[in-house]
């Protein structure tokens, strides 16, 4: 694997971490931005406990995800 694939892969897995940790503190901007539709409803606790989960998970897979491409 070249440099330039190396770099692409960190931009990725930063823009991907970031997106996580975001759904984590502020998942009702997370949760509007992935559900825009016409009626634009309020979302409940369990719509923002699954997006801080899905953030959670997603910032898992990320450090698997370098683990892999990056360090082996």
């Amino acid at each position: 694997m070249n440099m330039l694939e190396k770099a692409l892969i960190v931009l990725l897995l930063l823009l991907t971490l970031s997106y996580a940790i975001l759904a984590i503190v502020k998942p009702t901007v997370v949760w509007k931005r992935e559900f825009i539709s016409k009626k634009v409803r309020k979302p409940s606790d369990f719509d923002l406990l699954l997006t801080r989960v899905s953030g959670a998970f997603l910032i898992l897979v990320c450090f698997v995800l370098a683990y892999v491409f990056l360090i082996k």
